[in-house]
């Protein structure tokens, strides 16, 4: 991946001349990237929770439960 200012048209232009494969994600690419790593981000920060990672609850309502309570101390912090 380039820094943003090199994804003007103009370079990415040049590269396609060049026959050089470009790996600047186009803007639609960029969007949908920042929303993958953001929901990541939250899986992440639930994960550091004990109870979340290692619970093998066996009705829905308790694991439900566990997540909330975890999510709530995420948002405490």
């Amino acid at each position: 991946m380039a820094d943003k200012a090199y994804s003007s048209r103009a370079n990415r232009a040049l590269l396609r001349r060049r026959r050089i494969q470009c790996t600047i994600p186009e803007k639609k690419e960029q969007a949908e990237n920042r929303r993958a790593r953001g929901s990541k981000g939250g899986i992440n920060l639930l994960k550091q929770h004990p109870a979340v990672t290692t619970r093998y609850e066996k009705l829905a309502v308790r694991c439900r439960a566990t997540v909330a309570i975890a999510a709530i101390n995420i948002w405490f912090r």
